[in-house]
Formats: structure tokens, C-alpha cells, sequence
């Protein structure tokens, strides 16, 4: 792979129509832009060589007829081998007959080589016991399982490289690169017990203590537990005779389970980094330092305690001979009393602050599926759906939120991703509205507002009437994270003809793409291609409640028109044709003749074939909301034909 394939994959050409190369072939220059083919073909090559090797073993021991002994010894290592070379490029006139370019210099040109190895080692073992009494069932499970892992890193970049030679060389400065090594390991006793009665009612007792190397030994154990009751109402006398009820049961369940994602596998600890051949200039050379890696040790983070809330209802009905509904209702909730979250110290002290459990925050909401199954003469068929309806929220938070246009997770008593912006207050249509405008807000505003604004560009309201446009005038927008999502499916067989399709969506979702970005802002970089999606929803005198504002490369006033606000914010709903499968399964008899195929199926999938959404601005409205490099991109249509074949 071409070391600079990200500059084919991101780039956008700076003006239509310019040449990838010169008249006879050489890589192209304008000015400081270089040919993203030449850096493609020219600037080296990247290579990775993975070694993998997995061993799990199980042994299981019967001790009674009701008592087992288990346990489990995995071993997996994988090692890798990164190759990267950039090579320097002279670039030419569009004659090709003078070099306008060279980039990189000789002297920066690089072989670079890192080579990583990953151990891990797993054991577990347990008893299992189970035994009936009469109506009453009992079952326990008790054990321990340990999991370790040793991973190594390291890197080395050596400058001004002979081209061609493939093992790393060079006769330039040779610098560390990203050279690391952790061990991190966790001990946990858990156990879970079992009883029912009558297969009627069930009842269900977990816990765990976990231990982990990420914390300081003050705050490393923790236990964490749940129980769940479930009550099979059909099974009760009253409903046993019933014979369109074929389930019905009532479940509720509250569990407490440990998170240590986002800690570091040495954050109680001050680490320094290595910097090599990168400081001062002494003697003959620049010197090796050591500093801290900018963030201060941490002494009091422990385990996030995540408590989980549930109560559902499953549920089954016969409607008629080989027609029945299935589905369940649930609601849930989710709360996390001392999620870690990140803090702010004074700037004086010279490093981040490391996060800390001070945070509070709920997540809740109501979640149903339904499917019909049915039958007639040679046809089955089924149809089905899901609904969700979920919200989250900050409730508490002790770090420092300052307040800005776009997204935020650090509002108390908003959610995670939620999206503040100014409202919108139309364009400015004349010169006399231009005016008073400026005249009440310029002097008074912290949004970027310039004194060059035009007709035609972005007008805010005063949300709260101080006379001012600043942070005190930002409202809620919405979030990205959609608090309705629905799918619904069906599907049908006949004669070995099958077909199922699967419909998706959301709702209650915002989307901001972000002001600084050429993918969205028409003409931000002077000559850049553009999205077409601009074309004729411009402002101008005969199209005055047009979305896009004139043309225009300023980047204050790009800034200024496509911050977060009522109008930027768009409605992220969106229903699309996730899935279609169409598939022949050729009948047994038809592949006895061969003596070789035991089964044959046919089949084409399809994926993203079509959707419907209020995102104007082109891009997939599922993509992240990050607006740079690959995260976005376009809607796409994936076609699949294939056969399965059993001999």
C-alpha cells in the first residue's frame, strides 16, 4: 500500500480540471500542492506482516452426577512487522522540464520500522452444580478466572534513505518512534445461583469480584452483583388450558457491573516520555530529554459502578393453526453514579488533569419487538419490528463546561452529544438591514460576527435580550444520538425460493457536519471542488430564504455563516433499505443425480439499495458526525451474488 494513500483518499484537487501529471509524464507541482498520484505512485510503500496464534483448551470433569469441574486455558500471540518508506519527489512545470517542487527533501525523505507483539493469557475455572428437588430447581456455578497481557512496541525512523533498499537504512538523524510497552492483568471470583419452582417462577443471583492492575492497590477490587425474577404466567393453572397463550412471562432484573474503559494501564503513576535526538542543539548533535507525557498521575480513580434497571414482558399468541405473534416490551434504565469524566486544574501547573469518577449520568427509554409468523399451503412467511425510544442525560458533573457553539458531552442535565448553536434569524436582504444589524451587534458579539458581513449572509437572535450575541444566546439544538430507532422486516419462502428484506431508521436526531471543512462549506478553499448540493439554493435577490449564503472564500465569514445554529443543524431522520436477500435453493432429489453436492443455494444480497432522509448537504446520513478526512462519506449500494455449495 502507497505510503501517502491517505492524500488520494482525502484530498480535494484545488481546481476542476487539474492535471494529475506533466505533458511527458512527470509528477505535477502548482505551487505548494504536489500530485496526490505522485505521492501514490513515488512516495513509497507501506507493508505489514501479521503472524497469529490461537490455542484454547477445555477440560470438564465429572465429580457427581450433579457436580462438574471446568476449567479453560487460552493462549493467543500475535506479532507485526511495519514496514513505511517515503521517498523524496521532485515535482515539474506542467512541461515537465523544470523542477517547481521537491517535497519531501532528501534529507526528510525516511525508512521506518515498527515491529509490535501482543501476549495473552486466559484461565478459568469453575464448579458447576445443579440438583432437583420435587418442583424445586437449583443450580450454582462458582469460580475465578485471570486474564493477562503483555504487549511490546518499537519503532525506528532513520532520515535520508537509499532509495530501493528494502531494510531500513539511512545516513540522517535516527529517532525513536512509537515505542511502548504495558502489562495489564484482571482476577475475578464470580459465582451465580439458580432456583426456579415449577418452571413457574425464576429466580437468579450473580456476583463478581474483580480485581485490576489499572488501579492503585487502595482502589483496585470491587464487587460488583444482580438479580433477575422472571414469572411465567402461562404455566399458572388459571392460564394452562389456554391454548392461543403460548408464553407469557414477566421478568425484572437490577445488576451492578464494573467499567474501567478509557483508564490507562499506568495512570496511577507519573510517566514520562522519551524524546530522542529532538531537543537541544549540543556539540554535534541535538540531545535525548525525558518529560512527563502531560498528564498528572491520578490516586483516587476507581472502577465505574454502572446499575442496570429492567422490567419486561415476553409474550406469544396463536392467532390460528401455523399463525402465531411473538414479541417482547421492556423498559430500562441505566445509571452511573461515579462515571469518570474529565477535569480542569489551573493552567500553572503545566499538565492535563487526569479524568475522575465526578460525574452522574442516567441513560433511560422503552424498547419493543414484534414478529408475525405465518403459513399457507407451501408459503411461510413472517413480518416483523422494532421500536426504541431512548434518552440520556448529565446529571451531575464537577469538571469545568465552557460553553461553545457544536457538540457537547459536559452539559449538566443534557445528554452525551448534545448540539447548542445560535437561532437562525434569516438572511440579511439589503443594505439597510446590513446596517442596523451591524449597527446593534457588532460592537457586542463574540460569534465571529465581521464588519465586511454582506447582504445575503447569516443574521442570530439575541436569545436572551442583553443586546449582545455571545454564549449566553445559545440554545439546544438536539443530539446526535437518536432517541427513536425502528427497523421493521419480512420475509417469505417457497419451494426453495426465499426472500427476506429488512427496513431501517431513526428519528429525533440532529446533525452538524462542522464550519471547517471543505466537504461542506461551498468555495472555503479558494478553487476547491465542491458538493453540488449548493447549486441553486444560493441567496440572491430572487432567491431570498435560500439555505447557502453567496459564494465566497473569506474564511471569517464562512466561520461566521456555518457555525452551529437553528439553520446548520439538520434533521438527521432517515428510513433507508438496509437489506434484500433473494436466494433458490435447488431441491435434494435434483442433487442426488450428481453423487457430489449434498446442497445448493443461489443467492444475491443487496445493502444500502435505497433511503429517504432530510440531510441535504450529500453524505450518508448514518456516517459520525466528524466532518475531516474519511469519517464521512457518501451514500454507497453494495451488491452481493453468491452460491453455497455442500459436498
Amino acid at each position: 500500500m502507497p505510503t501517502d494513500i491517505d492524500h488520494v483518499l482525502t484530498t480535494s484537487l484545488p481546481q476542476p480540471g487539474l492535471p494529475m501529471a506533466s505533458l511527458n509524464g512527470k509528477p505535477y507541482a502548482w505551487g505548494s500542492w504536489g500530485s496526490p498520484v505522485a505521492k501514490a505512485e513515488y512516495g513509497g510503500d507501506k507493508t505489514m506482516s501479521i503472524s497469529r496464534i490461537d490455542i484454547s483448551e477445555t477440560l470438564n470433569y465429572e465429580i457427581t452426577d450433579w457436580l462438574t469441574a471446568n476449567a479453560n486455558i487460552g493462549y493467543n500471540t500475535y506479532s507485526k512487522t511495519l514496514d513505511e518508506v517515503k521517498n523524496s519527489i521532485q515535482y515539474y512545470n506542467i512541461t515537465g522540464e523544470k523542477v517547481v517542487l521537491t517535497d519531501p527533501t532528501q534529507a526528510k525523505s525516511y525508512y521506518r520500522q515498527m515491529n509490535e507483539r501482543a501476549d495473552n493469557y486466559t484461565l478459568t475455572g469453575y464448579l458447576n452444580g445443579h440438583k432437583d428437588f420435587g418442583k424445586h430447581g437449583t443450580s450454582l456455578t462458582a469460580g475465578v478466572q485471570y486474564e493477562f497481557k503483555d504487549f511490546k512496541r518499537f519503532g525506528a525512523t532513520a532520515e535520508n534513505i537509499l532509495e530501493g533498499i528494502e531494510i531500513i537504512n539511512g545516513t540522517g538523524d535516527i529517532k525513536l518512534y512509537d515505542t511502548s510497552r504495558y502489562q495489564n492483568s484482571i482476577l475475578s471470583y464470580f459465582f451465580r445461583a439458580n432456583y426456579d419452582f415449577d418452571s413457574r417462577y425464576l429466580l437468579e443471583v450473580n456476583g463478581r469480584y474483580d480485581g485490576s492492575s489499572k488501579f492503585l492497590a487502595e482502589n483496585r477490587w470491587a464487587f460488583f452483583w444482580g438479580v433477575s425474577a422472571g414469572w411465567r404466567i402461562n404455566e399458572e393453572k388459571f392460564l394452562k388450558d389456554v391454548s392461543w397463550i403460548n408464553n407469557l412471562k414477566l421478568r425484572a432484573s437490577y445488576a451492578e457491573v464494573g467499567n474501567q474503559s478509557g483508564i490507562g494501564n499506568y495512570d496511577g503513576v507519573q510517566l514520562y516520555n522519551l524524546h530522542s535526538n529532538s531537543g537541544a542543539y549540543i556539540g554535534s548533535g541535538l540531545i535525548s530529554y525525558l518529560a512527563t507525557n502531560g498528564t498528572f498521575a491520578s490516586k483516587t480513580r476507581s472502577w465505574e459502578r454502572i446499575k442496570n434497571y429492567n422490567i419486561a414482558v415476553d409474550f406469544g399468541f396463536n392467532i390460528a393453526k401455523g399463525h402465531n405473534i411473538n414479541g417482547t416490551v421492556e423498559y430500562f434504565q441505566k445509571r452511573n453514579d461515579n462515571m469518570l469524566v474529565s477535569v480542569t486544574l489551573p493552567g500553572t501547573l503545566g499538565d492535563s488533569a487526569p479524568s475522575a469518577n465526578v460525574g452522574k449520568f442516567k441513560d433511560w427509554g422503552w424498547e419493543g419487538q414484534v414478529t408475525y409468523n405465518g403459513k399457507t399451503g407451501d408459503v411461510e412467511y413472517h413480518v416483523g419490528g422494532t421500536l426504541t425510544f431512548a434518552r440520556n442525560e448529565l446529571t451531575e458533573y464537577q469538571g469545568t463546561a465552557v460553553k461553545s457553539p457544536g457538540y457537547h458531552s459536559n452539559y449538566v442535565g443534557y445528554g452525551l452529544s448534545s448540539l447548542f448553536g445560535y437561532r437562525y434569524a434569516g438572511k440579511i436582504q439589503n443594505e439597510e438591514q446590513r446596517q442596523a444589524y451591524l449597527a446593534l451587534y457588532y460592537n457586542n458579539n463574540g460569534i465571529g460576527m465581521s464588519n465586511n458581513l454582506r447582504v445575503g449572509d447569516n443574521m442570530y437572535c439575541d436569545e436572551n435580550g442583553d443586546g449582545k450575541l455571545d454564549e449566553n444566546d445559545l440554545i439546544y439544538l438536539g443530539s446526535s444520538n437518536p432517541e427513536i430507532s425502528y427497523s421493521f422486516n419480512l420475509g417469505a419462502s417457497w419451494k426453495g425460493i426465499d426472500f427476506s428484506v429488512v427496513f431501517q431508521g431513526a428519528a429525533n436526531r440532529f446533525i452538524y457536519r462542522g464550519n471547517s471543512t471543505n466537504w461542506v462549506v461551498p468555495y472555503r478553499g479558494l478553487y476547491m471542488n465542491n458538493l453540488a448540493s449548493s447549486i441553486g439554493n444560493v441567496w440572491s435577490e430572487d432567491n431570498p430564504d435560500a439555505y447557502y449564503a453567496p459564494y465566497t472564500n473569506d474564511s471569517n465569514i464562512n466561520q461566521y455563516n456555518y457555525q452551529a445554529s437553528s439553520l446548520t443543524a439538520q434533521d438527521g431522520r432517515y428510513l433507508r433499505l438496509k437489506t434484500l436477500s433473494i436466494g433458490y435453493t435447488f431441491p435434494k432429489k435434483w442433487l442426488q443425480a450428481t453423487k457430489v453436492i449434498e446442497n445448493l443455494r443461489v443467492y444475491f444480497n443487496g445493502t444500502d439499495l435505497w433511503e429517504t432522509t432530510k440531510i441535504s448537504d450529500g453524505w450518508d446520513p448514518e456516517s459520525r458526525i466528524a466532518t475531516s478526512g474519511t469519517a464521512l462519506y457518501p451514500f454507497t449500494r453494495n451488491f452481493t451474488f453468491g452460491m453455497n455449495v455442500t459436498f
